[in-house]
């Protein structure tokens, strides 16, 4: 079987093209939002999205001015699903289903964010099985905690909401 490595670069690569899209739908969501504290919220959170992209893009010059490249191999399998996320699957911003409606509440956008963190925190979790190296690892681990406090703050604006 055909087999693809994925080092550390590769992963905060995909992590910081997820933290883009999702920054670029809430900043598109922000400009439907009707009422001035909906629109900073959402606002916000695209900063806060901007934010850990520009975080993680500090940690991959770390990581990669440490580390070089690894060797991380992963069957052809998984190194389409990986590909497939990269492309835009997660905070697609262009996506059919993520299309926002002039009709949408900030409700209506926070509950499929949580929805899409929530398949994020998955799939690194499941990516995590599938890398070879303590680095890579480390990297994974980081990143699952960073969409963790994602899924917590916006569960918190949600409940503010109500």
């Amino acid at each position: 079987m055909e087999t693809i490595g994925f080092t550390p670069e590769d992963i905060l690569d995909l992590a910081i093209q997820m933290e883009k899209n999702g920054a670029e739908f809430y900043q598109r969501a922000s400009r439907i939002a009707e009422a001035p504290g909906q629109r900073l919220m959402l606002e916000g959170l695209a900063a806060m999205e901007r934010g850990h992209a520009a975080t993680l893009v500090e940690l991959k010059e770390r990581i990669v001015d440490v580390l070089g490249t690894g060797d991380a191999e992963v069957d052809a399998v998984v190194a389409e699903f990986l590909s497939s996320w990269l492309s835009g699957v997660v905070f697609d911003k262009d996506a059919k289903d993520l299309q926002l409606a002039q009709s949408a509440t900030v409700a209506d956008i926070l509950g499929r964010a949580i929805l899409l963190e929530k398949e994020t925190v998955c799939f690194y979790a499941g990516l995590r099985a599938y890398v070879a190296d303590t680095a890579a690892e480390e990297v994974v681990d980081r990143i699952i905690g960073e969409e963790l406090r994602h899924v917590t703050d916006l569960g918190k604006a949600m409940q503010d909401l109500r």
